[in-house]
């Protein structure tokens, strides 16, 4: 399985994060102890789940390509001056918490309230993603494509609460230890 963080208004730049950043079902995220961080926010993501096997998908039959969504919550560690430590994101364990896979629903845009915030979210820019990344790399059954939504980052420290849903439908419910 491969998690690719994709950005949606470059779907050309995407990042790898390791499986074992992926916080199993049920389980609360425990923000690691790591000394040159200060501090540490949660980035909400759209997740998409891959279907199907394809390379060069052309952006008219990505569609085809994924079968679920869910929001998702990544733990981004800031130094001092309040930049990702860069490199330290993507591999620490755990600190992915993906929420409930549910149907994809049907329309040109997705509903997304994610700690308050709302944003719609729209399905064009999955379809070229798909397409673009499909041009560089295999995309495989069971694969995770995660999209930054445009909201503002949430602190986060123990005893938050991270909660997300899609279309009034609640997916993601996460609490920091």
């Amino acid at each position: 399985m491969k998690i690719i963080v994709v950005d949606s208004l470059a779907p050309a730049t995407f990042e790898l994060i390791a499986d074992s950043a992926v916080t199993l079902p049920g389980r609360p995220m425990f923000l690691p102890d790591i000394p040159e961080v200060d501090s540490w926010v949660a980035l909400p993501l759209l997740g998409v789940r891959l279907c199907r096997l394809g390379k060069t998908v052309g952006e008219k039959f990505a569609p085809r390509y994924f079968d679920a969504c869910t929001v998702a919550f990544r733990l981004l560690p800031l130094d001092s001056s309040g930049q990702v430590v860069k490199g330290v994101a993507a591999v620490i364990d755990s600190g992915l918490m993906l929420g409930q896979w549910d149907a994809f629903p049907e329309g040109n845009s997705l509903a997304i309230d994610a700690c308050g915030e709302c944003i719609d979210f729209p399905v064009g820019q999955i379809s070229r993603a798909i397409s673009t990344l499909s041009l560089y790399a295999t995309l495989k059954m069971g694969d995770v494509l995660l999209f930054p939504l445009r909201l503002p980052l949430t602190p986060a420290s123990i005893g938050t609460t991270l909660s997300a849903s899609i279309n009034s439908r609640p997916l993601t419910a996460v609490r920091l230890k």
